[in-house]
């Protein structure tokens, strides 16, 4: 038995063979994680409303991270709002923050934190932007919504497909022009948003239990 967390996984698997009742087409685990007791974060750090955040890998293009570093300044130029480096990895993250930071006035938090207490920093968020897939589970589960830029692996895009999101995932050479107009369309319909990956939240966590339980056709 195969478990894979999207639908193009699974067809990916049949292409090569497997058959379609050995695959198990499930959301990833993630989603069952609960925020920190920690409620005083947000306070903590300084996050105020309008703020946003953005979680992105060090693998990116100098020509990826300069669109993005534009978009970001025309953010923080037109609301005045405050940008936060969310740290996700711990090898890579403060490299590219310090490469960031040269060109935009970026925030970070006091300290590095676990998948948990991150979920209670992403709740005082207007949005976070990102490219890493559990970020944005964690985001869904804090009831940000969620900007999505894919990866190479494609796996964030299929993620986002699967939830069927309102939000097209961006690719890495439409960066420049889809970035900012998104970040735009988002802060409008913040509130919208929070209730669609709030209530996704849910079905994937029933989703998840489903799964589990029909593991048990296959013992």
């Amino acid at each position: 038995v195969h478990t894979v967390r999207e639908p193009q996984s699974a067809s990916n698997l049949e292409y090569l063979g497997v058959k379609q009742k050995n695959i198990i087409v499930s959301y990833d685990s993630a989603f069952f994680v609960k925020g920190s007791s920690r409620k005083d974060l947000v306070k903590k750090e300084g996050i105020s409303k309008g703020d946003i955040a953005i979680a992105i890998r060090g693998d990116r293009s100098l020509k990826e991270l300069k669109y993005l570093i534009n978009s970001l300044s025309k953010f923080s130029q037109e609301t005045g709002h405050q940008i936060y480096f969310i740290y996700t990895c711990y090898a890579h993250d403060k490299k590219l923050f310090n490469e960031l930071s040269k060109h935009i006035s970026l925030r970070s938090p006091a300290e590095y934190y676990n998948y948990d207490d991150v979920i209670e920093l992403l709740r005082g968020f207007d949005l976070l932007i990102t490219d890493r897939y559990h970020a944005a589970i964690f985001s869904m589960i804090a009831g940000t919504p969620v900007i999505a830029i894919d990866s190479i692996t494609k796996k964030l895009g299929s993620l986002m497909e699967a939830i069927k999101y309102p939000l097209k995932t961006i690719q890495s050479d439409e960066i420049e022009n889809n970035l900012y107009p998104q970040i735009k369309r988002v802060v409008n319909e913040r509130d919208e948003l929070s209730d669609f990956v709030s209530a996704r939240v849910h079905e994937a966590r029933k989703n998840v239990s489903y799964s589990i339980m029909s593991l048990k056709d296959f013992m």
